[in-house]
């Protein structure tokens, strides 16, 4: 384990179990065999609100008995909006827990992997779209592929068989994207609406951040150049529009969730600006594109002469935007959303080597 500079010593000093856990992990480079690092896991394991949220996973592997929507309150017992599990099981994963906990791998062996399959008929809580809406099956079974491929990777996953098949294929489907745009238009105008032209699928943000977190796809060098084509036709096309998803009598809403935002956008959601500059510094594309090195000079100059990072006058995020690590302490005088950025902002600069 490396030596900890300053803004990491502050961390390891004043933030959460969770928080000093990653970053004796993820920044200082603690490898499994650290004790310090074994200590801090078992300090992760007991925190309290990752035990609450554990123990509300259901015997079938799952929260909520939905991917990102939670079944009806007579079968789940709630009526929490988020008690899902992407939300909770991504939780869990910022805090740290992995494929080693025995909870996250109930999940990924009873819930995401079999998700996997493209000839998945469970759908969870999208069961009944299929029955109304036929036609949208094709879409339901990538975005679910694309959220389980998201909570897969990030929990050390990425190198099982199932997650590398699923990749590849959805690297597959971004090829085939990008081939089409370079030719003919995406969109296509339906029923008043604007629609996507019949068998295309933009790729999901869920996506992209899962192809992230699986380090043997940047090894690639075919890989890494079709990442890299997508984000600069992100970047040159956005503000992209809001689309819809037609069905034989309906039309569905689908906001554009891969469209780069203004800069004041990011500096009223700096969760937002911190989720997506995360996403290009594990793909190593901050200084390969235009918006990479616009985000990292917002956060740059939103970072003290202590080294912390705070954005002032933000909006509050919701839950299922961000997930917000440090928890709020009553009578504490330091404000937990400066920890918490202060703890991204150092994990970007790890990972564009600033701290090398």
């Amino acid at each position: 384990m490396r030596t900890p500079d300053q803004l990491s010593r502050w961390l390891l000093d004043n933030a959460s179990e969770p928080i000093r856990y990653r970053v004796i992990k993820d920044i200082l480079d603690g490898g499994l065999e650290d004790p310090d690092v074994d200590r801090a896991r078992e300090a992760v394991l007991s925190f309290p609100e990752a035990k609450k949220i554990a123990s509300r996973q259901l015997g079938n592997g799952s929260w909520g008995n939905g991917i990102y929507a939670i079944a009806a309150r007579k079968t789940t017992g709630t009526n929490r909006l988020h008690e899902s599990t992407l939300y909770q099981l991504g939780r869990l994963i910022e805090y740290g827990f992995d494929s080693r906990n025995d909870t996250v791998e109930s999940c990924a062996g009873k819930v995401l992997i079999p998700l996997l399959n493209p000839e998945n008929s469970t759908l969870w809580e999208l069961s009944y779209h299929p029955k109304r809406h036929p036609d949208l099956l094709p879409f339901l079974r990538i975005l679910l592929r694309d959220i389980a491929l998201r909570l897969l990777c990030p929990a050390g996953y990425s190198s099982h068989p199932q997650v590398k098949d699923a990749i590849i294929r959805g690297l597959t489907e971004m090829a085939a994207f990008l081939n089409h745009a370079k030719r003919q238009p995406i969109y296509r105008q339906a029923r008043g609406k604007t629609v996507m032209v019949d068998g295309l699928h933009f790729p999901t943000y869920h996506f992209l951040r899962a192809v992230a977190c699986a380090d043997w796809v940047h090894e690639i060098p075919q890989f890494r150049a079709l990442l890299e084509m997508y984000i600069q036709f992100i970047g040159e096309n956005s503000p992209l529009p809001d689309y819809y998803l037609l069905s034989k009598n309906s039309a569905h809403r689908h906001g554009h969730e891969a469209a780069f935002q203004s800069k004041e956008f990011y500096l009223q959601h700096p969760s937002m600006l911190l989720q997506e500059l995360e996403i290009l510094a594990r793909l190593g594309m901050v200084d390969r594109t235009e918006q990479g090195q616009w985000l990292l000079d917002e956060l740059l100059a939103h970072q003290d002469g202590d080294g912390h990072f705070r954005i002032p006058e933000y909006r509050k995020s919701r839950s299922f935007d961000y997930y917000m690590v440090e928890p709020h302490v009553r009578g504490r005088d330091i404000d937990p959303m400066t920890i918490d950025m202060t703890f991204r902002g150092a994990l970007i600069l790890h990972y564009l080597n600033y701290f090398v």
